[in-house]
């Protein structure tokens, strides 16, 4: 490792913390299986690297194509939507795509979100199945293909002149003032619910995973994830820390923006600045 490198962060408690699942993964998953295009992904042997890290087998879940997008974010984007529509509009959670259509068509409703990317187009993306119209707000130096990805599944796209965090503010404004609904997946308080189900949504691919391993390597010993804003590293933790025993949970970020390990260091939520658009 270069001295340029974050060290490694060991949480001392993370081996004896544990929780419950929040929703019930047969209800999300049920829910994702009527989406169009739906499909389990692949889990993919990486036999070299397991020969080469002497190690019995790694596996990575392939999610270049997730109900037509190439990235696993829809799933959370879609059952934190449901959840909020059927929130807003008593829908019971067993309902189909079409009492969901018929149901906002006689109640319209539009969706915003903030992204550096693949939530905004998930978001986008579940809209069109739904048939709502979406607003997403993007930070500056957003590359204009992501822009374009966006747009393309029938979003309104807007740039705004500052960062992340900012475009977040502006659409979380901009969803109370014309009555709509934040689809966004990180939490503050006042505003926790539709993160977590966000969250939830993630289950289905951690689900996939547990059925797909072969059974001579069923009980995975380590489990990797990308942090990200912290969604799908939370849906990880989470799922594999709600029984006994449970894999370590490695989550992985970019040093350029360490958000996590600063905040674990610090003990409490931190942002850090980064050099680069994401």
């Amino acid at each position: 490792m270069s001295s340029s490198r974050l060290p490694i962060y060991f949480n001392a408690t993370a081996d004896s913390w544990t929780t419950s699942p929040s929703e019930s993964t047969d209800l999300v998953t049920a829910f994702h299986r009527k989406l169009p295009g739906y499909a389990p992904t692949r889990l993919v042997p990486l036999d070299d690297i397991a020969k080469d890290l002497g190690v019995a087998a790694v596996y990575i879940k392939e999610e270049c194509n997730r109900i037509g997008v190439p990235s696993f974010k829809i799933l959370g984007a879609s059952w934190g939507t449901f959840r909020a529509v059927a929130q807003k509009l008593n829908l019971p959670l067993d309902s189909d795509l079409a009492t969901i259509k018929e149901a906002t068509k006689a109640n319209p409703i539009t969706l915003f979100a903030a992204t550096a990317g693949n939530h905004g187009r998930a978001v986008a993306r579940v809209g069109s199945i739904l048939g709502l119209p979406v607003e997403i707000f993007v930070p500056a130096g957003t590359h204009p293909d992501t822009v374009r990805f966006i747009a393309d599944e029938g979003a309104r796209v807007t740039v705004i002149s500052g960062s992340y965090d900012e475009a977040v503010h502006t659409a979380s404004d901009e969803a109370e003032k014309q009555s709509g609904i934040l689809i966004q997946d990180t939490a503050w308080p006042g505003y926790e619910d539709i993160p977590n189900w966000i969250v939830a949504g993630y289950t289905t691919l951690l689900t996939e995973l547990t059925t797909q391993l072969p059974a001579a390597h069923s009980a995975p010993t380590h489990v990797l994830a990308p942090v990200g804003v912290g969604s799908f590293a939370s849906a990880v933790v989470s799922h594999y820390k709600s029984s006994s025993p449970s894999p370590a949970i490695i989550t992985v970020e970019p040093d350029t923006a360490p958000c996590l390990h600063a905040s674990l260091r610090a003990t409490h939520p931190v942002s850090v600045p980064t050099p680069f658009p994401t």
